[in-house]
C-alpha cells in the first residue's frame, strides 16, 4: 500500500515538472528527486483522491489487526502504537472526506473501525495501568460506536430501506463489550458500583439483542460474579456464576473455552 501511495506520489510529481515551462525542444522535464519517504503531506495529499484515499482505511485496518496481534502477545507498548498510527491514518483520511463527496458507507466504515480502535487503544492502555488514559479512550469509542449506530438508523430510514440485522448485531455488540470492558477497568480502580453499572448496561444490551443463552451472556455474568464476589456479596456471586455456567455448558459443544 505504502509503495502505491509512493507511486501516485511521483506520477503527481511528474504532472506538475510536465506543466512547468519546457525546454527549446519541448521536452519535459524529469521529476525532481523521487521521494524515497512518505511525507505527512504525502499522506494528506493521497487522501484528496477517491482512488489512493481509499488505501489509507485499509491502512488503518491493517495496522488495527497488528496491534491486536501484539495484544494478544502481551506486547501492550507496541499495540498501542499500532492503535495510535491506525487512528493518524484515520484521521487524515475522514480530514479529507469532509471537503468532498462523502460516500455514506464508507464513512459508517470508517466510524466502525475507529471505534473498534479506541475499544482495544483503551484495553491495551488498561494492560499497561494507564487507567486515566483508558477511560478517556473507552468514553471516545462508546460514543463512536453509540453515534454509528443512530447514523446507520437514520441512512437506511432515508432511504426507505431497513437496518441489516447483521449491521445492527454487529454494532450492538460492539457497544456491549466496550461496556463490558468499562467495568473491567472500574473494577481495577476499586470502583464496584460503577462497574456493576458498566457491567449491567452490557448485559442489558446483549440479552436483549442475543436471548438469555448467549456465550456474550455467560462471559458478563461471570465478570458480575467475580464483581460480587470481591465485595463479599457471594449469594449474588454464586446466581451469577451459575448461570454463566448454564449457558456456557448449553453452548459447549460449540464454544472453544477451556
Amino acid at each position: 500500500i505504502l509503495a502505491r501511495i509512493r507511486e501516485w506520489t511521483i506520477e503527481q510529481q511528474e504532472e506538475r515538472d510536465a506543466s512547468v515551462a519546457i525546454g527549446d525542444n519541448d521536452v519535459p522535464h524529469l521529476p525532481s528527486a523521487i521521494p524515497s519517504n512518505l511525507s505527512y503531506r504525502d499522506f494528506v495529499s493521497a487522501a484528496d483522491c477517491a482512488d489512493v484515499n481509499v488505501l489509507l482505511l485499509v491502512m488503518s485496518s491493517i495496522l488495527f489487526r497488528s496491534g491486536n496481534a501484539h495484544f494478544r502477545l502481551k506486547h501492550f507498548e507496541t499495540a498501542c502504537r499500532d492503535y495510535s498510527s491506525a487512528q493518524s491514518y484515520q484521521s487524515i483520511r475522514t480530514k479529507a472526506l469532509s471537503n468532498h463527496g462523502i460516500n455514506e458507507s464508507l464513512v459508517i466504515e470508517d466510524a466502525k473501525l475507529n471505534g473498534r480502535v479506541r475499544n482495544n487503544m483503551a484495553s491495551a492502555l488498561s494492560k499497561r495501568q494507564l487507567y486515566e488514559e483508558a477511560r478517556a479512550e473507552y468514553t471516545k469509542a462508546l460514543q463512536i460506536k453509540q453515534s454509528t449506530l443512530e447514523a446507520l438508523h437514520k441512512t437506511t430510514r432515508q432511504k426507505g430501506d431497513s437496518v441489516k440485522d447483521m449491521d445492527d448485531k454487529n454494532l450492538v455488540s460492539d457497544i456491549a463489550s466496550t461496556f463490558h470492558n468499562i467495568g473491567l477497568l472500574r473494577l481495577n480502580c476499586d470502583e464496584a458500583a460503577k462497574a456493576e453499572k458498566a457491567f449491567k448496561q452490557s448485559l442489558s444490551l446483549r440479552v436483549k439483542k442475543f436471548g438469555l443463552d448467549d456465550l456474550r451472556v455467560s462471559s458478563t455474568l461471570n465478570a458480575l460474579g467475580g464483581l460480587y464476589y470481591k465485595t463479599k456479596r457471594y449469594d449474588d456471586a454464586f446466581r451469577s456464576y451459575k448461570e454463566s455456567l448454564r449457558i456456557w455448558k448449553l453452548n459447549g459443544s460449540k464454544s472453544d473455552l477451556q
